[in-house]
């Protein structure tokens, strides 16, 4: 790809070369106010500056493996000073693995460790994960392997002769993924505070003589939020959360904002405590107790709490749990347009596998979507003062006691220990919502359903969905469903034979008690199903029939797979004429035909296991690139397209013709179709992976990265491309029976700077790169042949290297310059 570097780029990337400050025996040692980052920091980076910024577009990576004790060691990044913006659009990871003779590990293998009193905004849209592996540990080890970790500092003030311990985050945003994982197994003593997505926490298991003030002002997440376990002979207290506080004096959170997904889980065969919850915020685990207030939280994504254990357990897979002695222990407002679930295998305190849990009060919870335990549907100690319910609640119970003042407009499906229906209850068949939204409740013995007619608009309808979906279009029905809310205990909608159903601005909820029913099943052949609009899928969709088309717009959120059983079903994804972002996170599989249209971008954590071709028909595909994730021979694994069987082509199938450089009229040059790859910092000569992925019929310039100084060709193992002059047309001659992978490469100066002379030139011919280009091109061009070659190469100084990511970085950039 082609590149115009003006001066201002040629500055900054001089400047970023000149500021660093490198420890060659330890981490990266950052001392600036402003941090911009797109290189590979394979070290780590520690931040040691007041009030600093960091922006980063590359790889920040600390993987390591001990066999000694380690405290605060393989975070990706570390700082115990104070922090006024840290933006992501890269990797950032931290990881441990502890063998032999190590005994206690502490504060390590995090992706973002926060030592530190105040961070002013945390800003995600790239990949933050953090990773902790063990085995035979002899002592209690802790806060490791959290995506984000933090553990505060002192702040300078007492309480009754304790001082106190302080960590303020004001503003998390995450549209990517933060994760975060630990595996420990037959350990000698306890495990804590570690596996989660976000963890504010103590340092220590108790808090020592000290109070813990943790803060934290607005989380807004749209991406994934994830926490991971899988201990076994080991017992454990704060493991695989997705969001987990814990404070005990004037602690608080203002506001949680959920469209994404936020999901902890845990597999345990040990006693386990506080674990495996969605979000989980408390003032336990500390011997003064205390208060934690929650403002408010609202959720339209899914927020999802997960344990399978035969050990004892404690406060453990709950969708929300709030807890703590304190009497202002609350929440004061909960508002779910989507998904709050809490599911354990086995009931331990009565305080695990609630929807919701509060350890006190519970002031105002508005519900219009689904809130579901395999326990009770919401659990509190003190008292709820008032329950709006238009959506349904679901548990062995719907509440631990009677609400103050309880409001049912939907349904209240009890179910057993084996997520069976027992029985559902509704005060009103039909009734309406403040919005003056016509909800409508479906019972049919211990069933629930409608066969669609034409039109949903401004609708609410609640059924179980068991036997079939809440909302279930028989055979040759179309059926638009417009600024609704259909919700289900297991499935949502059921789509049968010649069937077409449009969705728009609408929630769409469901999934079980473990929430692996289908939200949405195709069941019959040759239907079609568009979703479009600000729709939230909460949830995964299943195409079990034949020859049907799912198509997805821009504007969607997916919170769940994206599944085919059935035999030649197409998956459409986007839309040329939109300017917004389609993420995909999770499994696609199965389809036989995939067409992409418009921005559409598959994070590092998707898979699309499928085999057939993926026709990027117009604008771009991203794949994001996980590059801790290698081969045996060093490629990159870490991305979607690796388990996916089938060729990459570009526009209609029928108008592909032989793919020449030149050919005339094609699809893919009118309308500038890409494969693009988000490197994050990955060096010039990486190679990916792309396994059975074939990128034989696409040109060199039909690649690129988000890099002003990379771009991305085709590699064959052993043979380099090679180029022929046939009648003055650009061919390639290759190996057809050899492996096509992609090689991330350096773009000339020339292209850089320069619009190249002739269009039809190919953007890389396999041609030695000069050292220095020629001088007479651009003024003190020699110098900035020699910074380049230091820049695409390392130089003297092997760990830059950057891929310089632009595309991404030019938001960053404009907004400081303002």
């Amino acid at each position: 790809m082609k590149r115009i570097l003006n001066t201002k780029s040629i500055f900054n990337i001089i400047i970023l070369f000149i500021l660093i400050e490198k420890n060659s025996y330890t981490q990266n040692i950052i001392k600036l106010k402003d941090y911009f980052n797109d290189s590979d920091k394979t070290q780590g980076i520690v931040l040691d500056e007041e009030e600093m910024s960091i922006y980063n577009n590359g790889k920040i990576q600390n993987l390591n493996i001990t066999n000694q004790d380690s405290e605060l060691v393989s975070n990706g990044i570390k700082s115990d000073k104070n922090i006024e913006n840290l933006d992501n659009n890269g990797v950032i990871l931290g990881g441990i693995e502890v063998i032999e003779f190590a005994n206690k590990v502490t504060n390590s293998g995090n992706g973002i460790i926060l030592e530190n009193l105040e961070t002013g905004s945390l800003n995600n849209n790239g990949y933050i994960n953090g990773t902790f592996l063990a085995n035979s540990l002899t002592k209690i080890s802790g806060n490791n392997g959290n995506g984000i970790n933090i553990i505060g500092n002192d702040t300078g003030q007492k309480e009754m002769g304790a001082k106190i311990i302080g960590s303020k985050l004001n503003k998390i945003e995450n549209e990517g993924v933060i994760s975060g994982k630990t595996e420990s197994i037959n350990g000698k003593s306890g495990l804590y505070n570690s596996g989660n997505g976000i963890n504010a926490s103590p340092k220590d298991l108790l808090g020592g003589n000290y109070y813990f003030k943790s803060e934290i002002g607005s989380l807004k997440n749209f991406g994934r939020v994830i926490g991971e376990a899988f201990i076994e002979n080991q017992s454990s207290r704060n493991i695989g959360n997705g969001i987990t506080a814990f404070g005990n004096y004037e602690s608080k959170v203002d506001e949680i904002i959920n469209q994404g997904v936020v999901r902890g889980s845990v597999f345990s065969n040990s006693k386990i405590e506080n674990s495996g919850n969605g979000v989980h915020l408390s003032s336990f685990g500390h011997s003064f107790g205390g208060d934690f207030i929650t403002s408010k939280i609202e959720n339209t994504g899914v927020i999802e709490g997960k344990v399978d254990t035969t050990g004892l357990n404690f406060e453990s897979g709950n969708g929300i749990i709030v807890d703590g002695r304190g009497i202002q222990t609350n929440i004061e407002a909960l508002k779910n347009g989507g998904v709050i679930s809490g599911y354990i295998s086995k009931i331990g305190d009565g305080k695990s596998g609630n929807g919701v849990y509060s350890g006190y009060n519970i002031k105002n919870i508005f519900n219009e979507g689904v809130i579901k335990g395999s326990n009770i549907a919401i659990n509190f100690r003190g008292k709820l003062n008032e329950i709006a319910n238009n959506g349904i609640l679901i548990g062995e119970s719907i509440f631990s006691k009677a609400p103050e003042n309880e409001v049912n407009n939907g349904l209240y499906i009890n179910i057993n220990q084996s997520g069976e229906i027992v029985s559902i209850k509704s005060d009103s068949t039909i009734a309406y919502d403040d919005k003056g939204r016509e909800i409508t409740n479906l019972l049919k013995d211990l069933d629930g359903y409608i066969l669609a007619g034409p039109e949903y608009k401004n609708k609410i309808l609640n059924g179980a969905g068991v036997s079939t979906g809440t909302l279930t279009l028989a055979n040759k029905q179309s059926t638009i469903v417009e600024n609704s809310i259909i919700n289900a205990y297991k499935t949502a909608i059921t789509l049968n034979d010649n069937t077409n159903l449009k969705i728009l601005d609408s929630l769409v909820n469901g999934g079980g008690i473990k929430n692996e029913d289908p939200i949405i099943q195709i069941l019959g052949d040759e239907s079609k199903i568009d979703i479009m609009g600000n729709t939230l899928l909460n949830g995964k969709i299943t195409v079990d029939g034949n020859r049907n088309t799912v198509y997805i717009d821009n504007d969607v959120k997916v919170n769940g797979d994206i599944l085919s059983t059935g035999q030649l079903n197409t998956l459409k994804l986007g839309n040329s004429d939109s300017n917004e972002e389609l993420k995909i996170y999770d499994k696609i599989e199965n389809f036989d035909e995939i067409k992409t249209n418009g921005k559409v971008t598959f994070y590092s954590t998707a898979k699309v296991n499928a085999t057939t071709d993926i026709d990027i028909e117009h604008g771009t595909l991203l794949v994001r690139l996980d590059g801790s994730k290698r081969d045996e021979k060093g490629r990159v694994i870490g991305h979607a397209l690796y388990d996916h069987t089938g060729a990459i082509i570009l526009g209609e199938k029928e108008n592909i013709g032989d793919h020449l450089p030149d050919g005339e009229n094609h699809p893919d040059i009118k309308a500038g179709a890409k494969l693009f790859f988000k490197a994050s910092g990955l060096r010039n000569g990486t190679v990916i992976a792309m396994n059975e992925t074939d990128v034989t019929d696409l040109k060199d310039s039909e690649m690129g990265t988000y890099s002003i100084a990379h771009t991305a060709r085709k590699f064959i193992p052993g043979k380099d491309d090679i180029w022929l002059i046939d009648s003055g047309v650009n061919t390639y001659a290759m190996r057809s029976t050899e492996t096509i992978d992609v090689i991330i490469d350096t773009l000339n100066l020339d292209d850089i700077i320069n619009t190249p002379e002739d269009d039809r030139k190919p953007d890389n011919k396999g041609e030695e790169k000069p050292d220095n280009p020629p001088d007479n091109e651009v003024e003190d061009r020699e110098d900035l042949g020699d910074i380049w070659d230091s820049i695409v190469n390392g130089g003297e100084e092997g760990y830059l290297a950057p891929t310089l990511d632009y595309e991404d970085g030019r938001g960053i950039l404009e907004a400081k310059k303002n």
